[in-house]
Parts: structure tokens; sequence; C-alpha cells
């Protein structure tokens, strides 16, 4: 709703008093036409304009009886203690969904409020045309149980549900419906089994997506793309003038004017800008263009071959495989916002379209024995279209252990939350804050009992504190909160605020991380964070990345307690550990990061720069081992490790020598 219409609203009645079903009709509309419709049809004998009030509450009237169950269906209550049965293949949706007559589609489960007890089997793999819209749920003794027999699911997009979803680092596309495979809204105590169950996505989908929901347990299931909304294709002769590449057989294509076009299910690009490149022996993946943009010309020589000519070549190197995808960011793979005890056990995800996993202001997620990465025997080498886990002002603690991240697009984990800039202060109390990032705004950043700080744009230190007691989005760019105490005096213009109260405490241990272009780990968190026992193989950049910034990507904060310990680092992009805040203005006496412990780790350096300090003080670098590359093997402690505005570290123990 518009401010001013809002206005204009209350001269006829209180906002919170319509309706909710009414309020989301636009006033301009109830204004300008029910009125008119309202005075043709029921004249008034006074003459006197009929008020908006009675409009309303007319329009309700009329609202009551059209949503009614007589045009509307609702959902049932389910007595508990049942079980349905689903057979893809052989079921009936006026079938009684049971064992022996069992449903086709999710359609009449939808309908259904499930009850503590309550048991889903499917039974059999086959095409699923419907979304799984779960509602209700168990209790901890009798948990709600969905169960998929073994097996491949081509889950078809046409008839499932669709949302418009606010999501952080992904608005690319806010105002379009995101297609949604598992819909789980104010749902608690529920599992979510199936053990060799995979689902195949037949076009862009949301594969997950949780709201408001509790003690969930996803297991054993498995998602991947049968046509990947990002294409491959590999180098296998490359000439002066021309090269011979062959297209993976699961990246459709076909030939337009002598150029490569990618057909998928649902979409299709031009080939060519945004690119990867995929080595073998030791396997890399680093970020570059795509060189089928800068051809001359594409012939094919049979199905999946082509011969591409060009007046010099764009970049083709023989044996190389190229990644080419778009670069809007219209879609995340999984998207679990407000929600409470997300537990992942043994799930796969061979292929996730847009930003991976996102977990946006949820508490308590634990990721165990998940793998990210192609599926064996795919010969393919992406699994995800950008990052692999996404937290964006989470709390509680987030756990991942034994998961091998191999074959992203952009980091393999990115834990952060949000600045927001403040613009205007409109009382001593009250402040109103934008999003400022184009690829994150529309979700409230803050809630009533929320603590934020003030922090300085140029220094990123806080100056102040404050709780929130109002928190109203104006709109999708811009909240108003009322506070608990004033403004800080001493506030510039850019300056932002975070909010502290959704900070996760992280433990990360016994992961692989691989064939990763970017980052492995950007961690931006004030609560502990522990990293051990890991192996991060040959990142683009740097293994792990401290940062925060207020000019940029707006993603905060501060890091007060991190420990790395017991991990080894093989030959990554440089500084290896990389503390890094956007903080323009920075002094010794004040970093911004502090309590680090870097502990027993093993660096394989490829380079010179082992570790880099950036306004962060309290460092303990202990028991490490650096292997010295062969280009540097005479580099002393002090030559890897570097500082910037950051006070003398300790270091004992550590062992510098040279890679044999």
């Amino acid at each position: 709703m518009q401010e001013e219409n809002l206005t204009q609203k209350q001269k006829f009645m209180n906002y919170d008093e319509i309706p909710s079903l009414v309020r989301m009709i636009p006033y301009s509309f109830i204004l300008t036409h029910t009125q008119h419709s309202f005075m043709t049809k029921f004249p008034v004998s006074s003459g006197k304009p009929v008020t908006l009030r009675t409009v309303i509450y007319f329009l309700f009237a009329f609202c009551s009886i059209w949503f009614s169950p007589v045009f509307a269906e609702e959902r049932t209550p389910s007595p508990g203690n049942k079980t349905y049965v689903i057979s893809p293949n052989k079921g009936n949706d006026e079938s009684s969904g049971t064992a022996q007559s069992p449903w086709k589609t999710f359609a009449p489960l939808n309908k259904l409020i499930l009850a503590p007890g309550d048991r889903v089997e499917i039974t059999s793999a086959g095409n699923l045309t419907e979304s799984l819209s779960l509602s209700g749920g168990g209790t901890d003794k009798k948990p709600v149980i969905v169960k998929f027999a073994p097996g491949k699911y081509d889950w078809m997009p046409d008839k499932l549900l669709r949302r418009k979803l606010q999501i952080s680092n992904t608005n690319d596309a806010s105002t379009e419906d995101k297609a949604i495979a598992m819909d789980m809204e104010n749902v608690k105590n529920l599992r979510i089994e199936g053990t060799g169950a995979l689902f195949l996505c037949r076009g862009k989908m949301m594969t997950v997506h949780l709201k408001n929901s509790r003690n969930v347990v996803l297991s054993g299931i498995g998602f991947d793309y049968k046509r990947p909304t990002l294409s491959e294709y590999t180098a296998e002769e490359v000439h002066d003038k021309n090269a011979i590449i062959s297209i993976h057989k699961d990246s459709d294509y076909a030939l337009e004017n002598g150029k490569v076009v990618w057909i998928g299910e649902g979409w299709k690009m031009n080939a060519g800008g945004y690119g990867q490149t995929y080595k073998r022996n030791p396997e890399t993946l680093v970020r570059s263009g795509s060189p089928l943009g800068g051809i001359d010309k594409a012939e094919e020589i049979s199905p999946g071959k082509l011969k591409v000519t060009y007046s010099n070549n764009p970049g083709f190197e023989k044996g190389v495989t190229y990644q080419n995808r778009d670069t809007r960011r219209d879609y995340c793979g999984v998207f679990c916002n407000r929600s409470e005890n997300i537990f992942w056990i043994n799930v796969k995800f061979h292929y996730m379209h847009g930003m991976g996993v996102i977990n946006q202001f949820t508490k308590n997620i634990s990721f165990k024995n998940l793998e990210f990465g192609p599926s064996k025997g795919s010969g393919r080498t992406c699994a995800a279209w950008a990052d692999m886990l996404h937290f964006s002002g989470c709390g509680g603690k987030i756990i991942v252990d034994g998961t091998h991240f191999n074959g992203a697009n952009d980091d393999a984990i990115n834990i952060h939350g949000t600045y927001l800039r403040i613009v205007d202060v409109p009382s001593p109390k009250e402040v109103k804050v934008r999003f400022i990032h184009p690829q994150t705004f529309g979700f409230e950043a803050f809630v009533t009992g929320d603590q934020i700080e003030f922090v300085s744009h140029e220094t990123l230190l806080p100056y102040g504190k404050a709780r929130v007691k109002e928190a109203k989005l104006i709109n999708e760019r811009e909240m108003m909160l009322t506070l608990d105490s004033p403004v800080p005096g001493e506030r510039k213009e850019n300056d932002v605020i975070e909010n502290i109260t959704w900070t996760p405490s992280v433990h990360v241990k016994n992961c692989i991380v691989d064939a990763i272009p970017t980052r492995g780990f950007l961690l931006s968190t004030r609560k502990p964070i522990l990293i051990e026992n890991c192996i991060f193989n040959r990142t683009g950049m740097s293994a792990i990345l401290v940062a925060a910034d207020a000019n940029s990507w707006f993603e905060s904060g501060a890091v007060k307690n991190l420990t790395l310990r017991n991990n080894r680092f093989i030959e990554c992009g440089e500084p290896v550990i990389n503390f890094h805040p956007e903080n323009g203005k920075r002094d010794e006496k004040s970093p911004m990061h502090s309590g680090i412990n870097i502990t027993n780790n093993i660096f394989e350096l490829k380079g010179k720069q082992a570790i880099s300090l950036k306004s962060t003080g309290n460092v303990k670098i202990t028991g490490n081992t650096f292997i010295n590359s062969k280009g540097n093997k005479n580099a002393t402690l002090q030559d890897i490790i570097t500082r910037d505005a950051s006070p003398a570290y300790s270091a004992e123990k550590n062992t510098v020598k040279s890679v044999k």
C-alpha cells in the first residue's frame, strides 16, 4: 500500500479494522469502482455519499460468502494416527488414499491438516505433478512422517504452488512467482524421509520452502535437474582459427544464425557471457567468460559435437570444461524462513538453481553428512548455480558436519547479517532505515524486541545500542523503527544499523571443500565460530574470508570469537585466511574483528600469503605448519602473514618449511 493512501484510509476508519482479505484489494479500486457501483445499485435516499466504512463492510460480507467452502475448498483436520498412501503410477485421486486404494497425486493430501501420528507413504517413483503442500504437524513423540520409496521422481512445474517471496541476496525477480515443490508453512514435528529417493526438477523451481515451522527433519532424499540451468561444454581440439567442442548430453542446445543457444525446460539463453573454467588433475574451478560468446560461427559435426570458428581464440583450451549460465538471481534452491530446529541428514544436492540453500531469520539449523556435487557418472562438473549454504540473519546454532562441497558457482558457505542504512530520524526515538543492495530487500529485517547497534559506515565500529519497540515495513525497501532509547547524536550520513539479536554461533567440522571458484567459507557473526578438521582444496579465492561491509553487499558484522583448528589448506587462493573488513577508516588501536585463534592447521601454499590481518586484533597463531611454494621457499613467518591497521599478533610453535 502507498503511504499517501494509508492516510486517506484513516479518514474513514482505522486501517487495522479492515479485514485482512479486503486489505489486499487496492484502495484506488475500492474507492473508484466499488463505491460507484454501490451507489448505483443501492442508492441512498439522503443523497449523501457512502463512506468507505460502509463500502468495506459491504465488501467483507460479499467476500465472506465468496470465499466460503461453497466456493473454495478448505483443509480438513486429519483424525491423527492415520496412514495416507500415494502411488504416482497406479493411484487415483478419487480413491480413499489407503494402501488398497491409493491416491495418484498430492492434491487430496494438500486438503488435510495433518495431526500427530499421521503417516504419508509414497509407494513408488513416478511423475509428481502437484506440490507437496503440508499443513499441521505432530508432537515430539508422534511426529508426522512422509516417506518416499526409492527411485527417480520427475517433478513437473506446470501445476506447482507458486509464491512471491522476498529472499536475501536473491531478489532480481522479487515480483515473480516461484514454483515450489515442497511447501511447508506453520508445520511442526515433521519428518520427510526417502533413502534412495531422487527428485528430478523438470524446470526452474524451489525444491523446499519452509516458513514459520519448527522441528523438521529431512533425511535420505536427493535433488537434481534433468536439464540444469547451467550448460557445460569441453574443448577437445583447439587450433588457431577453430576448435572442436563437445557439449554435455544434459545441455540441450540449438544453432541459430551460426550461434549456440542453450535450450532449457521453460527457458533459453544465448551462449556466452558469464562462465567458469573447470580443469582436472588437479581439480580447479575458476571464474571466467564463456568462449562461445566470442566465436564467429558454430557448425554441427554430429549431435553434441560442434566446430566453432573465430578470428582470434576467445579462450578455448584443450581439455578444459566450460560452464555457462545467466546471472539473474530469480530463485534459490531451498528457502528456510523464520523457522526453528531444522535438520538435514544424508541429503544430496546434485544441482540447485539459484542461490542454493538460503536460511533467513532461522535458528538452530543442522546439516549432517550432506553431499553437494554432481551425481556420480553424470559427467557434469557443477552442482550449484551460486552459493551452496547461505545464512542471512540467522540465530541459535548452525552446525555443518561431514559435508562435501564440490562444484559451486560461488561460495560453499556464507554466513552474515544485513546492514540497513539510516536515511531519516523523524523523532529522537524513531529511525527510518533502507535496504541498499539491489538483491536484498523486502523482508522484515527487524521485529519488536530485537536489539540493534548503530555502526559507522567508515570504521564499521558501533557507537550505540537500542531495542526495537515497534518495526514496520513501510515499503519493500524501507522500515520504520521505534526504539526504547534515542538515536545517538554522533550519527553521520550513510551510517547503518545491525540486528545483533539475530547472530548465530557456528560449528563446521569434518567437511571437504573443492572445486569452489570463490571462497570456501565467509564468516560474519559475533557469536563463537569453530571451524575444525576440514580440508580446503584449491579454492579459487581465499579459503576463509572474514569481511563485513556497509558500502557494497552490506553484509554484517563483526567477528569476536573465531577458532580455526586442525584444518588443511591445499593450494588455495591467497591470502588463504583473509580478514578484510571494508572499512575506509581504521586504526590498529580499535580493530573491527578480534578474538582469533588459528591453531594446528596445515597450509600448503601456492604463493606467498597465508594470512592477512586487516583491522583485526587479539590474534593467536599457534602450532601451525606452513609449507612454502617452490617459488617462495625461503619465506619466513613474517613474510607470509601480513598486517594492515592490526595490532601485533601472538605466534608460537609454528613451523615454516619448503615444499620438497
